[in-house]
């Protein structure tokens, strides 16, 4: 057991909450507790059980991995399996692997009014539990298919999820002497009775809302994605043609067209790293996926010169998703040379659409 590691993810269980942490005396007899051990594995029981310790099995855990399992200690879910996960997810059944169908059990979560968070340290990545790397689940909001289950830290709702449940909040509110929440939109009182405030609002008591939490951490955490609205539209890849990234780069794009219409885009180039000649075939050093509509798991998959000059994509409803990825050219002693892509966005209406 790495102790180093199990005692950062206490550290920031601590930091963002009110519970803390102490180690047991060797004759302390207590039945509830919860219990930290080296066996192989990454789990935990959740949540308080009456009578019996909580353990948390941390050897193997990478990354998140024990913050993630501390979290899963004090109460929390995997956000995949929240009672109203299926308004901000689809989940493709048949892509996952059979016996792994418990990781996304629809459960009867109490939420206390806190928004799904696709970046939560508790959302698995789009393709988990599959045996074939496809993907399990496809998010509403597609700007965050690429993102979701990248949160490696506790996340602002998270952390207000905790604290709500475990009644930090009106402990730090009676302490400040407050009778009611002084923060606003969404925001929480703090133990220094400041405001903690959700991204996409300003101000000492978050009184200002500049934008939404998603729109506010999609432009943090993806700051090339965006949705496109507006028809006649150039859409081009981030650096085309000259600057293209080298460093990791992935982001999507959404053409979006008005109700009974579909979104029409045009290539005008299109020149990314070449396909794999090896027997597999992959677009290993970038690629660009289509998807004709959010309910569409697998997209079409180009790289090289793939698309020729004016091949024609076309959503099924209002949008068109473009996910880009490339890889880190630098740790292959290489760049990026290729140009990326350039097209036209436009709409068409679908006949018979009412």
């Amino acid at each position: 057991m790495n102790m180093t590691v199990l005692q950062e993810a206490i550290g920031a269980w601590e930091a963002a909450t009110c519970i803390k942490f102490f180690e047991m005396e060797v004759l302390d007899e207590r039945a509830e507790f919860m219990e930290f051990v080296g066996k192989k594995g990454c789990y935990a029981s959740v949540g308080y059980r009456k009578g019996k310790n909580t353990r948390i099995s941390v050897d193997t855990c990478a990354g998140r991995g024990v913050t993630h399992e501390i979290a899963h200690a004090l109460g929390l879910q995997h956000e995949q399996s929240r009672s109203d996960r299926n308004d901000h997810i689809i989940l493709v059944a048949d892509n996952i692997e059979v016996g792994k169908e418990f990781n996304f059990a629809l459960l009867k979560t109490v939420n206390y009014n806190i928004p799904y968070d696709y970046y939560s340290l508790m959302h698995y990545y789009d393709r988990a539990a599959s045996g074939d790397d496809k993907r399990t689940m496809l998010a509403r909001d597609p700007r965050f298919q690429l993102v979701m289950g990248d949160g490696k830290k506790i996340s602002f709702w998270n952390a207000k999820l905790v604290n709500t449940a475990y009644g930090c909040i009106d402990d730090w509110l009676a302490s400040c002497k407050q009778e009611s929440e002084p923060c606003k939109n969404g925001g929480y009182t703090q133990k220094d009775c400041s405001c903690a405030c959700p991204l996409g609002t300003t101000g000492d008591k978050c009184q200002v809302y500049n934008m939404s939490y998603r729109d506010a951490l999609i432009k943090q955490i993806s700051p090339y994605t965006s949705v496109i609205t507006t028809s006649g539209t150039e859409v081009v890849s981030f650096g085309y043609p000259d600057d293209s990234p080298s460093a990791e780069t992935k982001y999507t794009q959404i053409m979006r067209a008005p109700e009974c219409h579909r979104a029409v885009v045009k290539f005008s180039d299109f020149e990314l790293a070449p396909r794999n000649p090896t027997e597999d075939k992959i677009c290993e050093f970038g690629s660009l996926e289509i998807r004709s509509d959010v309910t569409v798991a697998g997209g079409k998959l180009f790289c090289g010169k793939e698309i020729e000059k004016g091949t024609v994509f076309k959503s099924d409803k209002t949008d068109l998703i473009f996910h880009y990825k490339n890889p880190n050219f630098v740790q292959f002693g290489t760049e990026n040379k290729y140009k990326g892509y350039k097209a036209t966005f436009t709409v068409e209406p679908i006949p018979n659409c009412r």
